[in-house]
Order: C-alpha cells, then structure tokens, then sequence
C-alpha cells in the first residue's frame, strides 16, 4: 500500500452495502475495495500499466479514476479540452480508455471521477481558448465581495475574470479556484453534457461526482444569479 500512496493514490474502502436475505443466509457479502486514482497517475501507458498491477497487487477491486480535475478531459470529450498534462502523448493517447481495457482485463471495475464545478486553481488559470473559463466568463461564480463592481461589467471584458480571481485570492482559506455557478442554467446544461458523454461513451463500471457544491457561503452573485433571484422574489413582494 505504501507504493500506492507514494503514486499519489489514496486508499478507500468502502463498506460492503446491506445484506440481502441470500447473504444473511450465510452467502457471502459482496465487499468494494477502491482506490481514488488521481489524474497525474494516468498521464502515460506505463503509469496506467502501474496502477493496474499494484491495485491488483493489493486486493483493490474497484478503480476511482480522476479524468475530468480542472474543466479539461482525460478523455475524448466532445465539450472539454484534453488536459494540458497529456501534451506529450500522442493524440490517440485516451487515459480513460486505456484504464477501462487494462483494469478490466484484470478484473477491476472502474469508475470516472469529475470534479464539477471546480475549474481551475488561482495561480495555475487555464489557458486553453475552448476551456470554460476562457469561453464562459458569464458561467464562474462571483464572490460578494466583487459583486457590485462586476455586475458593472461585461463577462467578455479580460478585467471581468480578472477581478473575480483576484478576489478570490483574497480569502484562500477558503478558496482553492474559480468555479462555475451551480446555478446556471447553461452550466446545468453543461454539465450534464459532459457526466453523460462518459457514460455514453464508455464502458465505466460507475460516476462520482466531486466538488458539486459553491466555492464557500460568500458565493454566488453573478449577474445571470442575481438576476434571477429577483425576478424570483420581486412577484412574491408585489413589485411590477
């Protein structure tokens, strides 16, 4: 197991879920002993070869594995850019696949892991035109703090983005990045799209979603969430 942390894994076991009446019988209960698999651990075939063998090695049965961390894919989307970290691979280097074929061969499941909401970390931006920050600026979550002063101003505006990460900087012990607005309804959309272009697309044995939730409780007052929020309540106050 030492070898798995020092990969960047982390172990997780799982609690065997509730006896069916065939088990309380005296079957035997079925038992989940996973691994989260972090995405910098599937970034070559041979580090994929790796995971596989030790994972086995160790009695893991079930492979958590990372390919959606900051927005970008570690897999063959049809909305998200290939993450930056497999530049060096060939282009029809496809982590995800390649896991699910090798992790199968040796009888382990596989599940896709994507982070939700979180898009980037506040001193490592992406930088790919087509990446959600980049092309959405009206899609991130904007703290309170800066609420007045970008409702004042255009998303498309390069100050926009701007302000709201440096902002954010502000309070790093509870910010670790920039984030979509949950809310949204073009980031719903998107999201969706994206959770069900890996089901569709690949033969995962299950999906976790991670970072599903607001960036802290000083989020969001973005325009499209503000405004929405008053055309909620502004009927309920008796405002034309």
């Amino acid at each position: 197991m030492a070898r798995l942390l020092a990969l960047g894994l982390i172990a997780l076991v799982v609690a065997a879920p509730a006896a069916t009446p065939a088990e309380t019988a005296g079957a035997p209960r079925p038992e989940v002993r996973g691994l989260w698999v972090v995405r910098s651990s599937i970034t070559s075939s041979e580090a994929i070869a790796k995971v596989v063998a030790d994972a086995r090695a160790a009695g893991i049965n079930t492979l958590i594995v990372q390919v959606r961390g900051r927005g970008d894919a570690y897999y063959r989307s049809r909305w998200e850019p290939r993450s930056e970290a497999l530049a060096g691979q060939p282009a029809a280097f496809d982590p995800l696949a390649e896991m699910l074929e090798k992790a199968h061969a040796a009888g382990l499941q596989v599940h896709a892991w994507l982070n939700t909401h979180l898009l980037g970390n506040l001193d490592e931006l992406p930088a790919h035109p087509d990446h959600v920050y980049n092309r959405h600026p009206d899609w991130l979550a904007v703290p309170r703090r800066a609420a007045a002063e970008l409702y004042a101003l255009e998303p498309t505006d390069p100050r926009y983005r701007e302000r709201l990460v440096a902002a954010s900087k502000e309070d790093r012990s509870e910010l670790e990045g920039v984030y979509t607005a949950p809310s949204h309804p073009a980031v719903k959309e998107h999201v969706y799209n994206v959770f069900m272009d890996v089901v569709e697309r690949y033969d995962v044995d299950g999906v976790h979603f991670d970072y599903v939730r607001y960036p802290s409780p000083d989020f969001d007052y973005s325009r499209t969430a503000l405004e929405r929020f008053r055309a909620s309540v502004e009927p309920t106050l008796g405002i034309e």
